[in-house]
């Protein structure tokens, strides 16, 4: 069990993180990825590999980095594929963490609640759908990489979110399983939680999610309630 934080009183909006912390979906998401660049010949980009190297980094990042590695130019529909090939795994799965839907139903009881992730916005829109919380954040509280000229590590999507929902970044909350998305909110100017519920390798996770300047890293939906408990409707 995590202790509360005081210093928490004051927040007023919680973001959350999709692939890796509401949703399991790192796994098919980078099998995606995997199946698409293997497709187009490139067969080191096993699952392993993208599990690796590509956890929170947004497709076009992937697409850039994979064409500098190659000295080669993907086709133009490469995003398009991976999102076909994520729709094939996820159309009427829902990869829900353990704890998270009703973490997300909770803390919207008690503060403004959106989405902020670098993955593409129809894989998005369905997983939250598929696990029920669609109507619950509202689309027009889905933000989404493309609507940013920068996504994480870089803190426009972050700073969108809040101006958004009319939120200083100082009274927003983000909730994190990758280093570049805590980058992000620490640029933002907001306060992080890391999580590891999915990482594969937990300690080496917290770890660098505290290196990257996570305030606290926590395992469990569970324990981020009771680390979030003095946050109230304000």
């Amino acid at each position: 069990m995590a202790p509360a934080n005081a210093n928490l009183a004051n927040i007023k909006m919680v973001i959350f993180d999709h692939d890796g912390t509401l949703a399991a979906t790192e796994i098919p998401n980078n099998q995606a990825t995997s199946d698409v660049l293997v497709r187009l010949g490139f067969p080191q980009y096993t699952l392993e590999y993208c599990l690796e190297n590509f956890v929170g980094l947004a497709q076009p990042a992937i697409k850039d980095l994979v064409e500098r590695e190659n000295n080669t130019t993907l086709p133009h529909d490469f995003l398009d594929q991976f999102v076909r090939e994520v729709a094939a795994l996820t159309e009427h799965a829902s990869f829900a963490i353990p704890g998270a839907i009703d973490a997300v139903k909770a803390l919207a009881r008690t503060c403004k609640i959106c989405v902020a992730s670098n993955g593409e916005r129809a894989n998005v829109i369905r997983s939250l759908k598929n696990m029920g919380l669609l109507d619950v954040f509202g689309e027009d509280h889905i933000f989404t990489r493309e609507m940013v000229d920068r996504g994480k590590p870089a803190p426009d999507l972050f700073l969108l979110a809040a101006e958004t929902c009319g939120v200083a970044a100082h009274e927003a909350l983000v909730i994190e399983d990758s280093t570049s998305g805590v980058r992000a909110g620490k640029a933002a100017g907001m306060h992080v939680i890391g999580i590891t519920a999915v990482a594969h390798k937990v300690d080496e996770a917290r770890y660098w999610l505290l290196r990257e300047g996570a305030d606290v890293v926590l395992h469990s939906w569970s324990e981020i309630l009771d680390y979030t408990a003095p946050i109230s409707i304000n």
